[in-house]
């Protein structure tokens, strides 16, 4: 193998890595931004209904319920007051994750759909 050569296979290599790199940030983005709208999507809709304008509460809760809600999953208050979960409350977060995850699986197999994998 020449220098030539090496300098060309390792300029191939450090562009298909950028390449992943920048797919992984670009899946990571979106996941992040509904991880934290999810979890702080209670305290936005409340902050908002308070004070905001009737558009902006309108907006507000077509993003609460698109977001889905992960202060269903947080526990930990029932833990630290030592309350007994009710079994409604669990099947109500089982249904809404449930939910969630029908909608994100039929989503995904619209995209796909159309798309030829290699």
């Amino acid at each position: 193998m020449t220098d030539k050569t090496l300098v060309i296979a390792l300029k191939d290599l450090s562009i298909r890595a950028r390449d992943r790199r920048s797919a992984i940030i670009l899946l990571a983005m979106p996941m992040a931004l509904v991880f934290i709208l999810g979890n702080l999507s209670n305290y936005l809709l409340a902050s908002v209904e308070a004070s905001g304008s009737a558009p902006a509460r309108a907006a507000a809760r077509g993003l609460y319920y698109l977001v889905p809600n992960l202060g269903y999953f947080n526990l930990q208050t029932h833990f630290s007051e030592g309350s007994i979960i009710s079994p409604g409350y669990l099947a109500f977060a089982l249904l809404h994750a449930s939910l969630y995850t029908g909608i994100v699986f039929l989503v995904s197999c619209a995209l796909f759909e159309r798309r030829e994998i290699r």
